[in-house]
């Protein structure tokens, strides 16, 4: 290094989340949609294992749900099937309407063809893209 070169600490993924989590925590209106987890009946609460912050939706949610804190996979097993089971269409629709409340202006666009039959040169994965 040559005479009065600065070194460049570079940071983990994880020192990164804890120095932002601080900020995170002191000022959550700022970086998530508060008032509609609110309108939705969420609570945000800190896990009494890990210390994180969490929304919740039941006051008997002690933990973040991380399965380092619930000793668990809360998907398999007794995870499947509570609630009301909803359609595709159903979970897609409430997907779209959250973002209503965005900071960021966005809408779906109509169903476009995932085949690109004007370029028989893509693979079917790539298709659906190509046309943005």
């Amino acid at each position: 290094m040559a005479e009065g070169e600065e070194t460049v600490q570079c940071l983990t993924t994880k020192e990164i989340k804890a120095l932002a989590r601080p900020e995170f925590a002191s000022n959550p209106e700022k970086f998530y949609p508060t008032k509609t987890f609110e309108k939705l009946g969420y609570t945000r609460t800190q896990c009494k294992i890990c210390k994180n912050n969490y929304w919740r939706h039941t006051e008997s949610k002690t933990t973040c749900g991380d399965s380092n804190c619930d000793g668990k996979y809360s998907f398999i097993g007794d995870g499947i099937g509570k609630g009301k089971k909803i359609t595709f269409a159903e979970a897609w629709k409430g997907y779209e309407q959250s973002f209503t409340t965005a900071r960021i202006p966005c809408k779906s666009i109509e169903r476009y063809p995932v085949v690109a039959r004007w370029r028989n040169d893509v693979e079917f994965v790539a298709a659906g893209i190509y046309c943005f």
